[in-house]
């Protein structure tokens, strides 16, 4: 037991000796797309090295001792590059450092970062890693059926809701508004279902599709189905879109019963079809008869 110990401790000594601390400040959580973070890797120690950042286990960049100018290897992207200082600094020839500084985060930038240390007389490199993840917020999604939905009674439906959910991807929820709620209440979420596709390269956010199954009733005519980013709906920023539903061929109350009135239409000039303009006629005849018996009664004509 006492040789286990002292092995150790001899083994802690010659780690002293050699100085092997690697530091990675870790960023601890994602950051926003377009945001500046500085990972700073440090080394304490006066013997040779060779100190490497490694991306997913590809090698970006190192800095050999004497040198002291950070070179870019081949299979570090141009794309990465451009948005991407490195720092290689020494201190009272002990201690030595190599920042890395991303200027304008990219969705490409995420993934395992790993700073590595390989000195003459370590048998394997030093190293710490970090990892970096992308934030994006979600924007507005929108109703993809319009501002009215129209649908018969007993048929059910599909109303569908898409839009930029994000990074990490949030949930499009629904919410309807009837006549008798009086406001917004949540949905069943088993009535629900949401799809979520990534994009690539600097366009890796997520898009959402989310739909909710509506059975028409006559309760539901003039309802109000929204969708939101999110558990709650702010009327202020406007995080949500809505539809309303339309009952199609809903039946109306019959108007009350009354006696018809017969009414009299007026001929228009030209009429020749038989009627009220024949009717006219044969009086306009017997009239004019009448008028001719009486003139020949007074003046004593004998028709």
């Amino acid at each position: 037991m006492e040789i286990s110990y002292c092995a150790l401790i001899l083994a802690l000594m010659a780690a002293y000796a050699h100085g092997t601390e690697i530091i990675v400040t870790r960023p601890g959580g994602g950051f926003h797309m377009g945001n500046r973070v500085e990972i700073p890797c440090v080394y304490t120690g006066s013997d040779w090295l060779v100190m490497r950042w490694i991306r997913n286990g590809v090698v970006l960049a190192y800095v050999v001792k004497g040198l002291d100018n950070p070179q870019w290897m081949d299979t570090a992207p141009n794309s990465f590059q451009d948005h991407v200082e490195l720092d290689f600094k020494k201190d009272d020839d002990t201690g030595y450092s190599l920042n890395m500084t991303i200027d304008g985060l990219k969705c490409t930038d995420t993934g395992e970062y790993k700073c590595e240390v390989t000195t003459l007389s370590a048998t394997v490199p030093f190293f710490n890693t970090t990892n970096i993840e992308i934030l994006v917020d979600p924007i507005k999604p929108q109703i993809m059926d319009g501002d009215y939905f129209h649908a018969k009674e007993n048929v059910t439906f599909e109303l569908s809701c898409s839009g930029r959910v994000g990074i990490p991807p949030a949930t499009i929820k629904w919410f309807v508004k009837t006549a008798v709620d009086g406001d917004f209440q949540p949905l069943d979420p088993a009535l629900t279902s949401q799809t979520n596709t990534q994009g690539e390269g600097d366009m890796c956010w997520y898009s959402g599709n989310a739909r909710v199954t509506v059975t028409m009733e006559e309760s539901l005519d003039g309802a109000l189905y929204a969708c939101a980013v999110g558990d709650v709906m702010d009327t202020k920023d406007l995080n949500f879109d809505e539809v309303v539903l339309v009952l199609q061929g809903k039946t109306t109350k019959p108007a009350p019963t009354t006696t018809p009135t017969t009414t009299t239409r007026k001929p228009w000039s030209g009429e020749s079809s038989s009627g009220s303009g024949v009717n006219s006629l044969s009086l306009m005849a017997a009239c004019c008869c009448v008028l001719i018996s009486v003139l020949n009664v007074f003046t004593g004509r004998t028709p």
